[in-house]
């Protein structure tokens, strides 16, 4: 009676422990389909340039009269992507635009977008 005991609780033991063990993996990887996200034609004039304007190119961020780098054409824009800056600030670091983050879809759109845009130069 007494190895019954040991044994069931050993098993209850070892039960609980895999049922409590800890699983991580990026957000990225996990919910990778938003229905709404429709990543099939990512350019920069449709998808990257609207994402900019919308997001950084307004009123006291990154335009005239701020002091800011200024994202209101498409070489300031391309500025900041081929020195790296967009990619650190918006996806590594993720602390641009500031105020209110960009949605997932956003940020797989440009993530997308600049593996496409490095591997074609």
């Amino acid at each position: 009676m007494k190895r019954i005991i040991v044994f069931a609780f050993g098993l209850f033991t070892i039960s609980l422990a895999f049922l409590s063990s800890c699983y991580y993996d990026a957000e990225e990887v996990l919910y990778v389909g938003d229905s709404n996200c429709d990543t099939t034609n990512i350019d920069f004039q449709t998808t990257i340039k609207p994402i900019i304007e919308n997001n950084c190119a307004t009123s006291g961020c990154h335009v005239s009269g701020t002091g800011r780098k200024m994202l209101t054409s498409d070489q300031d824009i391309m500025d900041i992507v081929n020195d790296g800056r967009l990619e650190d600030r918006v996806i590594k670091r993720r602390d641009m635009p500031p105020v209110q983050p960009l949605s997932s879809c956003e940020i797989t759109s440009i993530k997308l977008w600049l593996a496409k845009s490095t591997t074609a130069n």
